[in-house]
């Protein structure tokens, strides 16, 4: 075991009671009494014979026997007193009070601590606790006795993880339990208490394991990120089809049972059952499943091409159930599938195949699996033995055995070690006695590692990454087998992991690959979605993402409030009223962050390719806080978002001319409270507060692992304590001066007025920033050629037309030389440069492109053709092929070409010679796949997806970069900015509102819009806050009299 695990283990206090040895045999006592009372028992408990006696039973009576001969627990390995316990939960012939209080027994055994992290078995009594209770397996009676079974399995998984010892369990462990705990959430046949109490674990789990981000490192040469996945596709049809099973004896005949089978000789290594081995695991075809849920989570991860298949003949009935199945060899955790049940009397909550009715059969047909079903039937009859619940696969128990007594190749924060399996602690069987002191104590040696094994890894940074990875794949509503439940569950989860561990997510590249593509997608595309709850959920998440994360996200944090603006500005009826005001909540959420309003600022309003976002957003704040007809919650939003930015000056204001020696200075946000927490005790560090939430062990984690480090932070806290939130993100260190960003605004001015004549005219948009200095004159083609390539605001119609001009051959040449083009096949390379202008139409000014192009690939590509007329005809034997494959306005007189009239086309064209085949054959296909086309010009799909694509490119580039700056850094002209449309909205309000609050709230903000203008000196904004309340105090009415105006001015309560 690693040393930090080790570490941590030995700094939580927690003494085990003095009485442990009478706990388990007050336990053990309860489940050999259960046992026995059970029918199934009743016929061999009296037998003398101890070898006819059940093993179950045979088990206890030798635990029992071996405990009088101790003192202390800590005589014995955890295993030693685990194992008969653990066998009963494992059992599919015991009832379900019997497998319950097995499950009461070890979680009794973890709260009390009675199994000691710090001992060297202690990992592999983990490892058997998870892979026992995962695998549980009992005869069901009634669905609420059966579910109470289910909340203890739960119970057990949960307090595993978040007790000392979980600290030592493997990835794969991890993951087990995870994927256990979300076949519970997603089971509509499960109760609500049972599926909500699943949720509830889920996200104490998720809490730990994100906390934990600090203590974990990164390494891109661990293979093991690829293998750990918790599958949700299909099995592997060859893992399937080798599968062999042993027949076995049945004891009892049930009507439409199917008996699933085990090797006995895999079911009995590793502390299995050797008794169950040879029993059957009967399953009642029953209760159906909801189509919701049956077609829930196939295929769900086709973009990360996880699917796999398992092909059964199409008459054939699927069995009972379909299993998360463990792959043995690479670690992967696949998904199961469910069918429809037509049968009663059987519970079973299986994601393996039992197929044992047609064991011989060839499987032709895929089946896809659906991930994290549970099988749900209920016995009708009095016989115990009718029915058998179980949240794990007989094949995969074999599975699981396999992977305990093989080689695994494992790994959590980079390094990989082999580990072996571990065996059944008595070495008896393998010709190793046991010592026995002279005092008659045995004592079981623990296995030692083989040479070029070690120990079992505890678990790292690869299953709280495919943790993220599902969670993310969970909330995609593009997935059609992602119910509503399932994106409700997958954003709760999100947005616990984003609250425990947002702040080190950064420092993981593999994440941020996630964050950026795939879960800002999906959050994206979230809110297009009616559902009220979805919404809500989705802005959430998206907030604590951007909040924590903006220094990587700064392109799609500008299209996340773009939308928002124009779901705010809509006047479709799809979006709802609701809708409106949760996004302007948002926005003011956003607003009141310390910095970000700078930093939007700097970011985006002064960057020469974005969009004025605090400008737009200001504005439209503004205009939505006008009432047409009525004062509605949406007005005040708008009002209180733009209050925010004015109160955060005028805070900063008020600071500096209270502390004019002291001007207020960014800090490292290591070096500032973050909560009141931090100041925890250190006499009661390290101790665990059992079921406390899985956050609170991760911090106990963190701060044991560094307490003199946590100790010093907290010092630094009490002591400063500064009266201005500051920019919890470290601050850039280049950040430009304020005539640095005003030269930089005054050049986007003159951009924007270009771009637009370059749309129009390009010669004319060239020549307007040639006179304004923005462009050298003469003409510097290479620096056209960037200003082409980088404004993503210019007409890709009016770029083609532009470098298709002969008079801009030098800009063209620079313009085909800005593109990468080596080890680019050619038809990928033609793409690329399509996608980034529209070819004119007539055809001396595509050959004349084409021409610079085929130059360019070939000379890039080592000239892997004749010459270069040869790549040139190529490449426009593609163009042509794309308009005869997908051009359906051109009339044809004959049927699209065929591969052989492509290849007739350019028969001899390589300087007297062939293309290769395979490279022919290759560019037909994909031009008669996918179109190449314009995407800019398309709307759907293909333009979400290329616009997409663009803007990943571009958080790749230099322009990517976001700055942090200090909180009030720049107030002068965030206000120039802000303080217009303000007031506008501040003047329009008051004089609609009759509400006192509303009024008051008004007049809070023309007191701090005052304030502000005082501070700076901007007489113009004091005028115009004076000119503007002179309307309001009826002094400046002309029709009043002097006798009435008194009167008037008396009784409103606006001017006074």
């Amino acid at each position: 075991v690693k040393k930090e695990t080790l570490f941590l283990c030995k700094t939580f206090k927690m003494p085990s009671p003095d009485n442990g040895i009478y706990i388990i045999v007050g336990e053990m006592n309860m489940v050999m009494t259960s046992m026995k009372k059970a029918s199934r028992w009743s016929t061999n408990i009296h037998q003398v014979n101890e070898d006819e006696q059940d093993t179950l039973l045979k088990n206890f009576s030798d635990l029992k026997e071996l405990l009088n001969q101790v003192n202390s627990i800590n005589d014995l390995e955890p295993i030693t007193y685990l194992k008969p316990f653990l066998d009963v939960i494992r059992a599919e012939n015991t009832t379900g009070p019997v497998t319950g209080l097995g499950l009461s027994a070890v979680s009794k055994f973890l709260s009390y601590g009675l199994i000691d992290a710090k001992q060297p078995t202690a990992p592999l009594a983990a490892e058997n606790i998870a892979d026992a209770v995962t695998h549980a397996r009992f005869l069901g009676t009634d669905s609420s006795s059966d579910e109470v079974v289910l909340m203890k399995i739960l119970h057990v998984l949960r307090l595993l993880l978040l007790t000392p010892l979980g600290v030592l369990l493997t990835n794969e462990s991890v993951c087990e339990i995870m994927q256990s705990c979300f076949r519970f959430c997603f089971e509509t046949r499960l109760s609500e208490l049972l599926r909500r109490s699943a949720e509830h674990a889920l996200m104490d789990m998720v809490q730990l394991l994100f906390s934990c981000l600090p203590q974990f490192t990164e390494d891109s040469r661990c293979a093991y990120m690829k293998k750990l996945k918790m599958r949700s596709g299909s099995l592997d049809p060859g893992r399937s089809s080798r599968r062999k099973r042993s027949p076995r004896q049945k004891r009892h005949k049930i009507q439409t049972a199917e008996i699933s089978e085990v090797d006995p000789s895999n079911t009995q290594a590793n502390n299995s059952v050797p008794s169950s081995s040879n029993s059957p695991v009967l399953i009642h075809k029953d209760l159906s499943i909801s189509e919701e849920n049956a077609n829930s989570l196939e295929n769900c991860q086709e973009s990360q091409q996880l699917s796999e298949t398992v092909n059964v003949d199409e008459n054939e009935n699927i069995p009972a159930s379909v299993p998360v199945s463990e792959d043995c060899n690479s670690n992967t955790l696949e998904a199961d599938n469910t069918k429809e049940r037509t049968n009663d009397q059987n519970v079973e909550l299986n994601n393996n195949i039992e197929n044992d009715a047609n064991q011989n059969q060839e499987i032709t047909e895929p089946v896809p699996i659906q991930p994290y079903s549970v099988d749900i039937a209920y016995n009708s009859n009095d016989n115990n033995d009718g029915a058998i619940m179980s949240i794990s696969p007989t094949e995969t128990e074999v599975c699981v055995q396999k992977k305990l007594n093989e080689s695994l190749e494992l790994s959590s924060e980079g390094g990989s070690l082999t580990t072996d399996a571990p065996e059944d602690t008595s070495l008896v069987e393998h010709g190793e006695p046991d010592y026995v002191n002279p005092r008659g104590v045995r004592f079981t040696p623990h296995q030692q590692p083989k040479e070029g094994t070690g120990p079992l890894v505890p678990y790292g940074l690869p299953c709280v990454r495919e943790l993220f990875r599902y969670l993310v794949s969970l909330v995609n509503p593009q997935d059609r087998h992602n119910s509503e439940t399932m994106i409700q569950v997958g954003l709760n989860l999100l947005t616990v992991a984003l609250e425990a561990g947002a702040d080190n997510l950064g420092r993981f590249g593999s994440f941020l690959v996630l964050i950026r593509d795939e879960t800002c997608r999906n959050l994206f595309a979230l809110l297009s979605v009616e559902r009220l709850t979805i919404f809500a959920a989705a802005l959430r998440v998206s907030f604590l993402l951007f909040e924590a994360l903006r220094t990587h996200l700064k392109f799609q944090l500008e299209m996340f409030l773009k939308t928002l603006m124009e779901m705010i500005v809509s006047e479709t009826s799809k979006i709802s009223y609701e809708q409106r005001e949760i996004s302007l909540d948002c926005i003011a959420q956003l607003w009141r962050i310390p910095g970000l309003v700078t930093e939007l600022y700097i970011n985006y309003d002064c960057d020469l390719y974005c969009s004025n976002l605090f400008e737009e957003l200001t504005k439209m704040l503004s205009k939505n806080a006008y009432p047409v007809s009525g004062l509605y919650s949406v007005h005040l939003l708008s009002l209180e978002a733009l209050l925010a930015v004015i109160e955060n000056i005028e805070n900063h204001c008020q600071y500096r001319m209270l502390n004019q020696s002291q001007y207020f200075q960014s800090k490292d946000i290591s070096a500032l409270p973050t909560s009141d927490g931090d100041s925890m005790d250190s006499s009661k560090r390290g101790v665990l507060q059992q079921g406390a939430s899985g956050y609170l062990l991760g911090q106990e984690l963190i701060s044991s692992q560094s307490p003199e480090k946590n100790s010093t932070a907290v010092d630094s806290c009490e002591k400063q304590k500064p009266l201005i939130l500051p920019n919890r993100m470290k601050i850039s260190p280049e950040i430009p001066s304020h005539e640095m960003l005003m030269a930089v605004k005054h050049k986007k001015k003159i951009l924007i007025t270009g771009t637009e004549q370059f749309n129009s005219q390009p010669n004319k948009g060239i020549m307007f920033l040639q006179e304004h200095g923005l462009l050298k004159e003469p003409l510097d083609p290479q620096e056209v050629a960037t200003f082409l390539r980088d404004n993503p605001q210019l007409d890709k119609k009016m770029i083609g037309e532009y470098i298709s001009n002969r008079k801009n051959l030098k800009v063209l040449e620079a313009f085909v030389r800005s593109f990468p083009f080596e080890g680019t096949r050619i038809d990928e390379a033609l793409r690329q440069y399509l996608e980034t202008f529209r070819l004119p139409g007539e055809a001396p000014l595509i050959s004349l492109i084409m021409e610079h192009f085929a130059e360019h690939w070939h000379k890039s590509n080592n000239q892997p053709f004749a010459n270069n007329d040869a790549a040139f005809t190529l490449a426009y034997a593609i163009i042509m092929l794309n308009v005869d494959q997908h051009n359906h306005n051109v009339k044809k007189q004959n049927i699209p070409m065929t591969i052989e009239d492509f290849k007739k086309n350019l028969k001899g064209v390589n300087g007297g010679n062939d293309f290769e085949d395979s490279l022919l054959e290759e560019i037909y296909a994909s031009i008669k796949n996918e179109e190449i086309v314009m995407p800019a010009e398309q709307i759907g799909i293909v333009r979400e997806n290329y616009l997409w694509k663009v803007l990943l490119r571009r958080g790749n580039t230099k322009d990517g970069k976001f700055i942090h700056t200090p909180n009030g850094l720049f107030d002068h002209d965030l206000f120039s900015l802000i303080w217009g449309p303000t007031v506008a909205a501040l003047s329009f309000i008051f004089d609609k509102s009759s509400d006192s609050s509303v009024i008051d709230k008004t007049i809070y903000g023309f007191k701090k819009c005052a304030m502000i203008a005082a501070h700076y000196g901007m007489s113009d904004v004091f005028d115009n806050l004076i000119i503007s309340l002179c309307k309001f105090s009826t002094l400046m009415n002309t029709v009043e009299t002097p006798k009435t105006l008194p009167l008037l001015f008396g009784s409103n309560t606006k001017p006074k």
